[in-house]
């Protein structure tokens, strides 16, 4: 069964709403259009949900990822830049586009930190951060930080159920892998670490593996109190 023709290699996947079907997301190529298939347990519904929205993908490689509750949206388009867009896990629609990054330079990877606060991307080597808990599109590009620069290119990256996001350092054959210890924190307190995780004495080159975004999810913590013999609770959340 074709799904969707003359698609480019983009893929993600997270949880409906309902917290039992799958959204899967793909971009056509050539186009702006985002295609969103909705898994049940009936299949897969061949009439999908199309958004045309952001830039046109000219170049079929690249990643996309949806953050881990769903409701974000982050794609490379190789040699054009990195986008961010809002996710709507009920209807499937996206929304908001957003130019992070615009640039000729390559530019292949991406990944959202555990708690969805956070963002990262990268093009001509550079991997950068992004704040998702500023207010507005302007914070968002505001909070943009240098977290890594590395000349000899890059590839993907993944996050982990360790809540580490683990990153392919380069596009050629490498015994290590670059580890972002803390993803949930800004700025240095992200804890890069260049080649921190050794294989050796196996290889990887530009790729990691494609999962559901949504089975890393991992909830802010929630904090309680007792008063006037109450215990009331609460989860601190981005505003976006």
């Amino acid at each position: 069964v074709t799904l969707a023709a003359n698609c480019s290699e983009k893929m993600t996947a997270t949880k409906h709403c309902n917290g039992t079907d799958i959204w899967i997301v793909v971009h056509e190529y050539q186009t702006s259009v985002f295609k969103s298939f909705l898994l049940s347990n009936s299949g897969v519904n061949l009439s999908p949900v199309n958004s045309a929205i952001g830039s046109v993908h000219s170049h079929f490689a690249g990643c996309m990822k949806a953050s881990p509750n769903g409701r974000k949206l982050g794609v490379v388009i190789y040699g054009l830049g990195s986008e961010l867009f809002d996710f709507d896990i009920t209807s499937g629609i996206v929304t908001n586009s957003l130019v992070l990054i615009s640039s000729p330079y390559g530019g292949y990877a991406c990944e959202f930190s555990s708690d969805g606060t956070k963002f990262y991307t990268h093009t001509a080597g550079d991997l950068y951060q992004f704040d998702l808990c500023a207010t507005t599109n302007l914070g968002i590009l505001a909070s943009q930080y240098l977290v890594f620069s590395n000349p000899s290119g890059a590839g993907s990256m993944q996050l982990s159920t360790d809540g580490k996001i683990y990153f392919t350092e380069s596009n050629i054959a490498s015994n290590s892998l670059g580890v972002i210890n803390s993803p949930n924190s800004y700025s240095a307190a992200c804890n890069y670490s260049a080649g921190g995780l050794s294989i050796a004495p196996e290889t990887t080159f530009s790729s990691l593996p494609n999962f559901v975004t949504s089975y890393f999810r991992k909830p802010p913590p929630t904090f309680s109190y007792v008063q006037n013999c109450m215990t009331l609770s609460f989860t601190p959340q981005c505003l976006n």
